[in-house]
């Protein structure tokens, strides 16, 4: 038990640390600085939904903190919106659980605009209102959209990984889907 939960723990921050890197470097030169496409947003949906509680939630934690701090925003602001996510999906997690790819992508659209409002918010508090200014609304729908068609991707990544790596998901079936 110990040996597969270090094996999980070890794959998922793996797997964290190359989705912060690839949306902090490769991906912003080619997206520049006024769209940002949001792996962990996936991540973060997905352990809410497939993991135990406590271990999804330090998992989400250590990314939110990880992406906020490569981000070169406060990193208050991504752990704000980052554990939020976490906490609505975890929510919602026994009670409905998308599994059809569509499903999974408007259950993260939906998610995508509670993250960014949440984002935005945090924004506005620690850092100013000048944000808003550098970003138009149509990147901001285009971001939302962008995050939103990669979540069900992380899943399907996961799900073909999980024989591989043994990512065997603690919740199995939700209660309704």
């Amino acid at each position: 038990m110990f040996k597969k939960r270090t094996r999980d723990w070890t794959l998922v921050i793996l797997f964290g640390l190359a989705a912060v890197f690839l949306q902090t470097t490769p991906l912003h030169s080619v997206l520049g600085d006024k769209l940002e496409l949001n792996l962990i947003f996936g991540l973060i949906i997905w352990l809410a939904f497939y993991k135990r509680a406590v271990d999804s939630a330090i998992l989400s934690f250590l990314l939110a903190s990880a992406q906020g701090a490569l981000s070169g925003v406060m990193s208050g602001v991504y752990l704000l919106a980052g554990m939020s996510l976490y906490l609505a999906c975890w929510m919602v997690r026994d009670r409905f659980a998308p599994r059809s790819a569509s499903g999974q992508f408007l259950f993260a659209l939906a998610f995508a605009i509670l993250y960014k409002l949440v984002l935005f918010l945090a924004l506005a508090i620690f850092v100013g209102t000048g944000y808003f200014r550098a970003q138009p609304f149509s990147y901001v729908l285009l971001e939302i959209l962008l995050n939103a068609f990669f979540a069900p991707l992380i899943f399907i990544l996961f799900d073909q990984f999980k024989g591989f790596f043994d990512l065997v998901p603690d919740l199995v079936e939700p209660r309704r889907g």
